[in-house]
């Protein structure tokens, strides 16, 4: 059991992120034995308005270096994906 994500602030550890989850989501077909890899997403919550910004700049990064599926959420967006994430 583990993880693999991209959302980093530095570019080193974000390039390897991407090419971690491009072979994770092959191994089974280049290494012949199952993963049972999923990518399901993680989901970060600020709680102040410093840790927003700090989301909102590393979401910059990110975008600048490939990683296409990183998206800024409102709390009622938030809302619909987890209904039992109070605020």
């Amino acid at each position: 059991m583990g993880g693999v994500r991209a959302q980093f602030s530095t570019p080193v550890n974000i390039q390897m992120s991407r090419y971690s989850i491009d072979f994770f989501s092959k191994f089974d077909h280049v290494v012949g034995h199952p993963a049972d890899y999923r990518a399901h997403g993680y989901l970060f919550c600020a709680t102040t308005e410093r840790h927003l910004n700090y989301l909102k700049d590393n979401r910059v990064r990110q975008l600048a270096l490939g990683v296409n599926n990183v998206e800024l959420l409102s709390p009622a967006e938030i809302s619909e994906i987890v209904p039992q994430l109070r605020g």
